[in-house]
């Protein structure tokens, strides 16, 4: 996939959480999506089709994988451009290749290159990134890949915020409900954002 096909978009998002089993009960019942295995790897299903996935690690946050079409020579640019490299290029078995990077302004992301191809994951309406340095988290990503915040049509947002990082929204057919099953579950309410017990957040939209 050329990245100036779908600039916006990720191609996956994937939970990191210090506690992977109580996530993937919890991120089911609120979503009411289903969890299936590959290679020891748990993915979110919406309707049989995997939207993202699970593992454990020590900080909580959602991670997007950014298509690029050479993955080393957009982390070498990514350190160029002031971001940090959390985890050099690497092969990811056979499906592709990825590393991972901070943004100057620390949020993490993946970049990442399929070698089966890539398109936007389902249930996935709206993802933010939130920011303390807006305009310099736009400039970092419009030179890397392309991205150009706020044209028409765009399904991304630039959102000014103290705590770096990417938020995706998950579409459910009952917001009401979803949104009380949040609370049940021990989700907190920020602003427009929820936040996990263990500190990933995400949005609820209808959809």
């Amino acid at each position: 996939m050329n990245i100036e096909d779908e600039p916006m978009l990720p191609v996956w998002f994937e939970l990191h959480t210090p506690d992977r089993s109580s996530a993937l009960s919890r991120y089911t019942n609120l979503t009411g999506w289903d969890v299936v295995w590959s290679r020891g790897y748990p993915m979110l299903c919406r309707h049989g089709r995997p939207t993202g996935g699970v593992i454990q690690a020590a900080e909580a946050r959602w991670v997007p994988y950014l298509p690029v079409d050479d993955v080393d020579a957009a982390a070498a640019r990514a350190i160029a451009l002031g971001g940090a490299l959390l985890v050099p290029p690497a092969d990811a078995d056979d499906l592709g290749r990825r590393a991972r990077v901070a943004d100057p302004t620390g949020a993490v992301f993946e970049l990442y290159r399929s070698a089966r191809g890539a398109t936007p994951p389902p249930g996935l309406p709206w993802r933010a990134l939130y920011t303390p340095d807006p305009a310099r988290a736009a400039g970092f990503y419009a030179e890397l890949l392309g991205i150009c915040w706020g044209e028409p049509g765009a399904d991304a947002a630039l959102i000014a915020d103290p705590r770096a990082g990417w938020v995706p929204w998950f579409g459910v057919e009952d917001l009401e409900g979803a949104a009380a099953r949040a609370v049940e579950l021990g989700v907190r309410r920020e602003g427009e954002v929820w936040v996990d017990p263990e500190g990933a957040r995400f949005g609820l939209a209808a959809g």
